[in-house]
């Protein structure tokens, strides 16, 4: 035999389920739709103006065993040294001159001035003429490395207890290349 249904039980203990069950309706619900209402407002709102990117161009370099980069824009030229002619009594970082383009060109070893180990002379046998709108001097070099392209926003500063002098430096590459402030060296020894 079977038992006859109360459907008016049935409807209300289904209704009561579906209530209990739709997060949209009750204090629980109340509380999602609040959420997903500040979320929705949140995406709404306009991006918040981004940094523009500053792409610069660095030219790399070895100085006494670190890598170094330099903005290509204050570098007017790079060549292995033939000849260095020293200068008795000229102040550091005054190495001496060589000869350049028909010209005399004044060769600095910044090793002193950037906090980097040194080594003798004889490593350093390429130069770098910087300067800002015409050429400046030459930074001595050990080694010549390769041009790259990096958003500005991407030089970090160097880590704690790296023993250079950071005021010369502009940040550090996600490479660990040291950026040297080229400006700020042109300014100081021109």
């Amino acid at each position: 035999m079977s038992r006859a249904v109360d459907w008016a039980d049935l409807r209300r203990r289904l209704s009561l389920a579906a209530s209990q069950a739709d997060p949209q309706e009750g204090p629980a619900g109340d509380r999602h739709r609040q959420v997903l209402d500040e979320r929705a407002r949140a995406l709404a709102r306009p991006p918040m103006p981004s940094k523009p990117h500053e792409e610069i161009t660095l030219v790399g370099f070895g100085l006494g065993g670190e890598s170094w980069t330099v903005e290509a824009r204050f570098v007017w030229e790079a060549f292995q040294l033939r000849q260095l002619v020293p200068l008795p009594g000229a102040p550091a970082p005054a190495a001496g001159v060589c000869p350049w383009r028909g010209s005399v060109l004044l060769v600095l070893d910044v090793r002193g001035v950037l906090g980097v180990p040194v080594a003798p002379l004889a490593d350093l046998v390429h130069v770098l003429v910087l300067g800002d709108r015409q050429p400046a001097f030459g930074v001595l070099a050990d080694t010549l490395g390769e041009v790259t392209k990096l958003d500005r926003a991407a030089l970090a500063e160097p880590a704690e207890g790296v023993a250079i002098h950071r005021e010369w430096v502009l940040g550090v590459t996600p490479e660990a290349a040291f950026a040297l402030n080229a400006l700020r060296l042109i300014e100081a020894h021109t």
